[in-house]
């Protein structure tokens, strides 16, 4: 691995960017399950009568085009230690799951993930 010289980011190793793609996973998983977590209440109001077929219909085609799609861009788009740190910025992942090094390596885009959004 190369020395860390200041306005350069680390290389990570081949486990790095293993444990980067896990945490990435991981971070996909839980946003996807919130965005989710909406439609199920609005399937549970549908079987209960509280909204109508073509209501869920528009709430599902929205989802696709909307917050879906935004997360399925995101996590094909950027690279995995670019979507580890966000995660870890946002903590979307439980300090637990971050090994002690790749926190280190990625520190940098850490924070330009915290100041970003």
């Amino acid at each position: 691995m190369s020395a860390h010289r200041p306005g350069r980011e680390r290389d990570l190793t081949k486990e790095q960017k293993r444990q980067a793609r896990e945490i990435a996973g991981v971070a996909w998983e839980a946003e996807l399950s919130e965005a989710l977590d909406e439609l199920h209440v609005l399937f549970s109001d549908w079987r209960k009568g509280r909204i109508d077929a073509f209501q869920l219909s528009r709430a599902i085609h929205e989802f696709h085009d909307g917050s879906g799609r935004e997360l399925f861009k995101r996590y094909n788009g950027l690279r995995p230690e670019d979507l580890a740190a966000r995660a870890i910025a946002h903590e979307l992942v439980p300090p637990g799951q971050i090994p002690t090094e790749l926190r280190k390596v990625l520190a940098d885009r850490i924070d330009r993930w915290r100041r970003r959004d």
